[in-house]
């Protein structure tokens, strides 16, 4: 299973992407991760929270689509 978090969500503020993470973390420990995301001061949060993300982009790097492709052709 591939999951792609945002770290803030607009639609639920009551739930950040690292709670959501830690959520699909608990029921599903082989889920890839990927935080797409344009915040990048959460970057440490999600290193000390332990979800272990495949990777963390920012969406306003020039290369993010790049990098994006690059992440899927990882896992597949």
């Amino acid at each position: 299973m591939i999951n792609i978090i945002d770290i803030v969500d607009e639609v639920r503020p009551e739930m950040d992407g690292i709670m959501v993470s830690s959520k699909i973390r608990e029921t599903n420990r082989l889920s890839y991760i990927i935080f797409f995301t344009s915040h990048d001061s959460y970057l440490s949060d999600v290193v000390n929270s332990f979800v272990r993300p495949i990777a963390y982009i920012n969406k306003s790097n020039a290369n993010a689509d790049n990098i994006f492709i690059s992440t899927f052709k990882k896992i597949i």
